[in-house]
């Protein structure tokens, strides 16, 4: 997990959501790394500027995000679109 947020910090946002994406698939039985790699997963989309993706991974990635998660996302998708 470290990798992929310093990856994202980096900017380096293709890279960090191929190693997010192959997170969620080892540790599906974990909701806490589920619901940070959802996180830094949209987040890295919103911030590649693939709006439509980030869009689409809010939606089905809803049931794993804190509700903390899920607002701050939430929020930055409304700033874009505005």
């Amino acid at each position: 997990m470290q990798k992929a947020i310093i990856l994202h910090n980096e900017d380096q946002y293709l890279d960090a959501i191929d190693e997010l994406q192959k997170i969620l698939l080892l540790f599906s039985d974990f909701k806490d790394i589920q619901n940070l790699a959802a996180y830094y997963e949209v987040l890295s989309y919103l911030k590649s500027g693939a709006q439509e993706e980030a869009k689409l991974l809010l939606w089905d990635y809803t049931p794993m995000l804190s509700e903390k998660h899920l607002s701050e996302l939430d929020e930055l998708l409304q700033e874009v679109v505005e």
